[in-house]
């Protein structure tokens, strides 16, 4: 529960990493700092003496009640080691609620869903397509997205901050992949950022889509909005979730989470993003979240 808000968090977007993996993470932040020609990460915090266990508890004194934790293989063949870990936090930390990923030549992909989420307690999938290397559209993915649609589960796919990646937009692959997969639950990370217009088009054109405003809040703070972005998390924050993108995001999380508690949204909206679409879609998952044993 946030003091300020005095509501409860689910922070849908975190990265709880092995330390190894977090100490380049922070490197990485380190590097986009100095070279991010738009100025959005001038006030990147940076730990550079970050552990798990340190990350976890920035979460936990910033309020969070459960964090969707999102830890995605780089190289070829550590797709295992990788799911194995976050299943470990998973049931180290109640709080941490795993989402599964992959690469495009693992073999068995299917194999590794029916565990993770039948066995393992994972929620859905997550991939970042800019870091990981691959493409939204490889055919190879067909029976991952085929297989998420027919169980409902969410796929967390990232797009944003092209510049930043210096890479092209996927957006029109996402497309293609809606078009190709109409049941399928597709969670888009940082409002397309800063090609914020799209991501509400996208809700606009595919109702099981939804849109995660992590970090495109907090650049909302650096460059200023426009004024209908507010109108429309207003009118679609039942399809909007939030969180702190940590240990990888543009702050820490009491940073962030004191920043949302100042912008112009209702507090019907901000329990929308902070908790209560979440806790839905969790749910629909099979994944009960409660706080002192009432449902969130």
């Amino acid at each position: 529960m946030h003091k300020t808000l005095n509501l409860p968090i689910i922070d849908f977007h975190t990265h709880i990493m092995p330390d190894k993996r977090t100490a380049g993470g922070m490197r990485w932040l380190q590097n986009m700092a100095a070279a991010d020609p738009n100025g959005l990460f001038r006030e990147t915090a940076v730990d550079v003496d970050l552990t798990s266990d340190k990350a976890r508890s920035m979460l936990i004194d910033a309020g969070v009640d459960y964090y969707f934790n999102m830890f995605f293989p780089i190289k070829e063949g550590s797709t295992d080691e990788v799911n194995r870990w976050n299943y470990r936090l998973s049931l180290q930390d109640p709080r941490c609620i795993p989402f599964v990923s992959l690469l495009p030549g693992d073999a068995d992909k299917t194999g590794i869903l029916d565990q993770a989420f039948n066995e393992n307690g994972f929620l859905g999938l997550k991939l970042h397509p800019y870091v990981q290397s691959i493409s939204v559209v490889d055919p190879r993915l067909y029976e991952v997205y085929d297989y998420l649609q027919a169980v409902g589960r969410p796929a967390l796919i990232h797009t944003g901050f092209e510049d930043m990646y210096r890479t092209d937009s996927n957006q029109d692959g996402l497309r293609a992949l809606l078009q190709q997969f109409p049941r399928l639950t597709l969670v888009i990370p940082h409002l397309c950022y800063p090609d914020v217009d799209a991501a509400f088009r996208f809700l606009e054109q595919y109702p099981r889509t939804y849109l995660d405003a992590t970090n495109a809040l907090w650049c909302f703070k650096l460059i200023p909005p426009k004024d209908i972005w507010w109108d429309m998390i207003e009118r679609h924050s039942e399809r909007m979730v939030f969180g702190t993108d940590f240990s990888m995001g543009m702050h820490f999380p009491a940073q962030l989470y004191e920043h949302f508690a100042q912008l112009p949204l209702s507090t019907k909206a901000k329990g929308d993003l902070l908790f209560r679409t979440a806790a839905r879609m969790a749910r629909r998952c099979g994944r009960e979240l409660t706080i002192g044993g009432e449902p969130l």
